[in-house]
């Protein structure tokens, strides 16, 4: 989605799209270890976008992270949340 929004030069609509991107990451992320220098799940998130909290892993459908193939993309890692985040920052610089 962040793609086409910034094909049709919606630069800052496709910097949310990323942001929401790496609150789930981070969600993923704080199941998984409890690193100081971490986001603390989307929460850490919602002074950019106040509906980035419906990304939070605080519901019914919540996934295990010990689930095969789930959340195994290459931006399920610390690298791939400062990836999403140096480019939202990118896009809302645009």
């Amino acid at each position: 989605m962040a793609e086409k929004h910034t094909k049709r030069k919606c630069y800052t609509e496709a910097a949310m799209c990323l942001v929401h991107a790496a609150a789930l990451v981070a969600e993923y992320l704080s199941m998984l270890e409890d690193h100081s220098y971490l986001p603390v799940g989307s929460v850490s998130f919602q002074n950019i976008s106040s509906n980035v909290l419906e990304e939070s892993a605080v519901s019914d459908d919540t996934l295990s992270p010990d689930e095969d193939g789930v959340c195994s993309g290459r931006y399920f890692t610390e690298s791939g949340l400062v990836g999403l985040l140096e480019q939202a920052a990118e896009l809302f610089s645009t």
